[in-house]
């Protein structure tokens, strides 16, 4: 079975989402109950998963998927075109931010 474009593109950004929570979960750790003596080491884990999640979220795949759900989102529901208009939103603010720099700014 043939997945839609807007099949793949929840499928995509359910993995971000996922990704960032962990990102949360971790960070509230860090704050909460972790040892003091774990800081470095946490800083660059949190680092490291915003740079998977930035990298998942400007890679070209889905950015063209984004772009091209975006040209058609007039066959899409209303609930679909709200969901692609955020989506594309976030997808176009990442991709002006180098990975470099979320990296360093997570540190």
């Amino acid at each position: 079975m043939k997945t839609t474009p807007y099949a793949e593109l929840e499928r995509q950004y359910a993995e971000i989402l996922d990704l960032e929570h962990a990102l949360e979960v971790l960070g509230w750790d860090q704050e909460v109950i972790m040892p003091a003596a774990s800081g470095e080491s946490r800083a660059q884990t949190l680092a490291t998963l915003s740079t998977v999640i930035h990298k998942k979220i400007t890679h070209p795949i889905l950015v063209r998927l984004v772009q091209r759900l975006y040209r058609q989102r007039k066959d899409l529901t209303p609930q679909q075109r709200r969901a692609v208009h955020l989506v594309r939103n976030r997808v176009m603010k990442a991709t002006r931010v180098p990975a470099t720099l979320m990296r360093e700014i997570a540190l």
